[in-house]
């Protein structure tokens, strides 16, 4: 897929204090990304964060209850990969060398231009991809689109339950180390308890989809996607 149309199938997170520069650059964003989900300050930001479908995220650095750097932090605690941008009306050297260490796509210094937008967003597309944030092949002829999380099997779209988007989402970004069963509960379950038959049923018939093969249990400790499935 193209850089524009990775974004296309995109949501954006843009957190921005200020009304008229929001107001300025929504339409922009609107114009590039599928969605644009907004916030006035971090803890706001961090919210709808935690909500998830989140695949790209700007985020002014001086704003009211947390700051940005404050919030790129606390999504890094969730999730190490997804493509972050840090605007800001002034450069800092200390804030640069802080914003290194926290693996942004880049920094921009606002005023920016046009093309400096789509140069930025141009990488984020890039980085979602190399990534492996749009799509991941499961096994022979099985795909899950995570952009428009879509099971495609032999071609043909599949229905997938919520929990069972949420697990495949899970093991997708956790495809290179094992997943327990205590975050399989947090992440899927939503708080809600998960019995051993449930978890057994639930995982029968996912595996009727994508192939038995697909995940694998390892032993009183989690699960791990098959990468030798693929």
């Amino acid at each position: 897929m193209e850089p524009r149309e990775i974004l296309k199938e995109s949501v954006l997170l843009y957190a921005e204090d200020e009304p008229i520069v929001m107001d300025q650059m929504l339409p922009m964003f609107k114009r590039f990304f599928k969605d644009v989900k907004t916030a006035a300050d971090g803890e706001e930001a961090y919210e709808i964060f935690l909500q998830g479908g989140i695949q790209v995220a700007i985020t002014d650095i001086s704003m009211p209850k947390m700051s940005g750097l404050d919030l790129i932090k606390k999504i890094r605690d969730k999730d190490s990969k997804i493509p972050i941008v840090i605007t800001s009306s002034y450069e800092s050297n200390a804030y640069l060398k802080e914003a290194v260490r926290l693996y942004l796509v880049d920094y921009l210094v606002k005023p920016f231009s046009l093309d400096e937008l789509k140069e930025v967003l141009k990488k984020s597309a890039q980085q979602l991809l190399s990534e492996g944030r749009v799509s991941c092949r499961l096994s022979e002829g099985v795909e899950y689109n995570i952009l428009r999380q879509e099971l495609a099997v032999r071609g043909e779209i599949q229905a997938l339950a919520l929990k069972e988007q949420r697990f495949l989402e899970l093991m997708i970004h956790n495809k290179n180390r094992v997943v327990s069963k205590e975050m399989v509960e947090y992440e899927v379950w939503d708080g809600e308890e998960m019995s051993e038959a449930g978890l057994k049923n639930f995982l029968m018939r996912l595996r009727k989809k994508i192939g038995k093969d697909t995940v694998l249990t390892v032993y009183e400790t989690g699960f791990l996607l098959n990468r030798d499935a693929e």
